[in-house]
């Protein structure tokens, strides 16, 4: 809160504790969200990296200018070969129809 200074030509910030404020606090509880798109080895630094997901579905991969580069269709969960052979070094985002993504890097 601010309030008047007593002295002239000055401004004074002063803390002002009242219990009436401490109940205004809101706040948002941290949510636990699981880690379901992983990337490894990252950096890449051969023509494929693994990818693991816990259920099946469609990927994008996109570039950092928002460029659709590659798509494809997951169709069981587990641990799979992303052939990444071609792209420039850099980093690239790897996107799933449900929302998970994973960033990760082109040596």
């Amino acid at each position: 809160a601010w309030f008047n200074s007593d002295i002239e030509g000055t401004v004074m910030i002063r803390p002002v504790m009242r219990a009436d404020l401490l109940d205004s606090w809101v706040g948002i509880a941290d949510q636990d969200v699981p880690q379901t798109l992983r990337v490894f080895p990252n950096p890449v630094t051969a023509g494929t990296m693994q990818v693991q997901v816990l259920a099946p579905g469609m990927w994008c991969l996109f570039d950092t200018y928002g460029r659709q580069l590659r798509n494809g269709q997951w169709m069981a969960p587990g641990t799979h070969s992303l052939d990444v052979a071609g792209l420039a070094s850099g980093t690239y985002i790897l996107t799933t129809a449900e929302g998970q993504f994973a960033r990760f890097m082109v040596d």
